[in-house]
């Protein structure tokens, strides 16, 4: 009898299976369960990436009471996803389907972006490596995953901003750049400009948010003191020089 994938692969598998199907993984998941409750110790390497089963060993786990969604989320992290809702959505997106008209990976990378503004972000990094793939925002000078896709969705991901950014698909140069809006209201809209680098893993595209308002401060905005002001002022008038802060 053939053993089933999940049972071949590695204690932590790195790389969803080409062309999941969403049905084949909630069969495997299943029998996961109905292999625990037999006893059978082949299922304990899936089981173990749970937190519940740290440091237990294999006859620990098959003694302790699993549920269907306790496997799934197991499953889930063989494929270094966070739960099984982001290995459904994850799923959905490689397959291209969705209950709306919306493309799924457009959508996510829609989010993305509005969530970064909302929060106050002026970098997005979404960042291919070998194994994994991590979006990650710049917030007051610190950098945070917000974001782990499958490593599968790199490309895709990366023709939507490349697409947005008015950057030709088959640009085989190492770097690119462009830029584009994104409307918020009538008269409020933010610019994205969107770096494009070429990595050993994929392509590597860092989006930077321009907030006009921000970038029309003026002096007084700035904080400076009335006498350093008039004299910082001065010096812009003159025809030649240096000024040092």
């Amino acid at each position: 009898m053939t053993q089933p994938e999940w049972q071949r692969a590695a204690p932590r598998a790195r790389k969803l299976p080409s062309n999941p199907n969403l049905e084949q993984l909630k069969t495997q998941a299943k029998e996961i369960l109905k292999f625990h409750k037999s006893g059978d110790t082949s299922c304990c390497d899936v089981l173990s990436t749970l937190e519940v089963f740290d440091g237990k060993s294999s006859q620990q786990i098959l003694t302790s009471t699993v549920s269907l969604q306790q496997v799934q989320h197991a499953v889930a992290n063989q494929y270094d996803l966070s739960n099984w809702a982001t290995l459904v959505q994850t799923v959905s997106m490689l397959d291209g389907k969705s209950s709306e008209t919306i493309d799924p990976v457009n959508e996510f990378v829609d989010q993305m972006l509005i969530d970064a503004i909302r929060s106050g972000a002026s970098h997005i990094y979404f960042e291919p490596y070998e194994f994994n793939y991590r979006v990650r925002y710049l917030t007051d000078g610190e950098i945070h995953t917000v974001a782990t896709p499958t490593v599968e969705l790199g490309p895709k991901i990366a023709a939507k901003m490349k697409s947005d950014a008015s950057i030709e698909a088959d640009n085989n140069s190492t770097s690119a750049t462009g830029r584009f809006p994104i409307r918020l209201s009538k008269t409020k809209s933010i610019h994205v400009r969107v770096y494009v680098l070429t990595t050993t893993f994929g392509e590597k595209i860092t989006a930077r948010i321009l907030d006009p308002a921000v970038a029309t401060v003026g002096f007084e905005q700035l904080g400076i003191e009335p006498s350093p002001l008039k004299s910082l002022r001065a010096a812009l008038t003159a025809r030649r020089g240096l000024i040092f802060f």
